[in-house]
């Protein structure tokens, strides 16, 4: 559109001053007009181009897939209704016990390190036990060091979890 904006007002100068002064609307009606000329023949164009595609649509032929002889698959059927429990309780055997309940631990107990952090935060802002403020500082950090820990042991555990879980879950599958 900039283009053609530019490629009009060069138009536009090349004209006879003459022939703006004669036109009533002012010097620039030529070139609004030269502009909405422009414009609708794109639009026609485009309707034009999707007339053509929507046609060359109905005129593709259709398959028939009724006809089942030669398929190398069988069509899938969609299961519906809930996960029966049994479901989860294999997928947790297939991950292994050990590396199942030791992750499960983990999340709790990164969970239970986290409240006690964001309750210490609160003591230390209402100094509750009217300690310096380096004693707050210290015991928060511990609870941050302890955090991390934890989450580095929960995100090993998983890992080893899921690899389990996947070596498993493919072997059974072969």
């Amino acid at each position: 559109l900039n283009g053609e904006f530019v490629r009009l007002t060069q138009i536009e100068k090349e004209k006879d001053v003459s022939d703006d002064e004669e036109n009533e609307d002012g010097p620039f009606d030529d070139f609004e007009n030269a502009l909405e000329r422009r414009m609708s023949s794109k639009v026609s164009r485009k309707m034009s181009k999707r007339k053509s595609t929507k046609e060359e649509k109905k005129t593709i032929p259709k398959v028939d897939l009724s006809n089942k002889k030669g398929m190398l698959h069988e069509e899938e059927k969609r299961a519906s209704g809930a996960v029966k429990c049994r479901n989860y309780k294999q997928m947790f055997a297939m991950g292994g016990y050990g590396f199942g309940t030791w992750t499960l631990i983990m999340y709790c107990l990164a969970q239970g390190v986290k409240i006690m952090n964001d309750w210490w935060l609160g003591m230390w802002g209402a100094d509750t036990y009217d300690k310096d403020d380096n004693y707050y500082i210290l015991i928060f950090a511990i609870f941050i060091v302890v955090l991390f820990f934890i989450c580095l042991i929960r995100g090993t555990l998983l890992g080893g979890f899921l690899k389990n879980l996947g070596k498993n879950t493919q072997t059974e599958m072969m």
